[in-house]
């Protein structure tokens, strides 16, 4: 199942995320970051005192900033907008088990609109590329957004590509 989650303009979509990571239970959960470094996540886990052991991180920022360290539980992509790299790392965590995905977010691919064009669906390509590997395991994929970005191109051509779309106050 593919969720688009609108959360408001005031919410870090981060802290949504964690919302998510604790309502998954014992799931494993994939956790796709944007914004935040796997080191920074996990640090804010132990804060909360969330175990992160069930959970998967797929860094598509450190990279970009520097040459990241080997860290447990986490592969980096080479950039944010790097959507095969970044597909590739998805559908290999669900293949071992991940059963939710948490892509935080799409929002943050907006910055890279030049990389990312609307008009050739390749953000809706990238969606739905999930969609066969998570039915085999009953599992979803949440991508969140900030409510502002709700009429943003890039994000309204993807809408016909969820199953469920919650949210979306201003």
């Amino acid at each position: 199942m593919l969720i688009l989650q609108y959360i408001s303009n005031k919410q870090d979509s981060f802290k949504e995320g964690l919302k998510f990571i604790k309502k998954a239970g014992n799931k494993k959960v994939c956790y796709v970051t944007l914004n935040k470094s796997c080191d920074a996540i996990k640090d804010a886990l132990k804060k909360k005192k969330i175990n992160s052991k069930n959970i998967f991180f797929i860094d598509a920022i450190s990279a970009v900033i520097n040459t990241p360290k080997k860290v447990p539980g986490c592969t980096f992509a080479k950039a944010p907008y790097d959507l095969a790299g970044i597909k590739s790392k998805i559908k290999t965590a669900i293949k071992g088990g991940y059963t939710l995905v948490i892509f935080d977010s799409l929002s943050s691919l907006l910055a890279y609109g030049q990389r990312i064009p609307a008009g050739n669906h390749t953000l809706t390509k990238f969606i739905k590329s999930f969609e066969k590997d998570l039915g085999k395991n009953k599992g979803e994929t949440i991508f969140i957004v900030k409510s502002v970005d709700k009429e943003n191109f890039l994000i309204e051509e993807t809408l016909s590509s969820f199953d469920k779309i919650r949210g979306g106050s201003k």
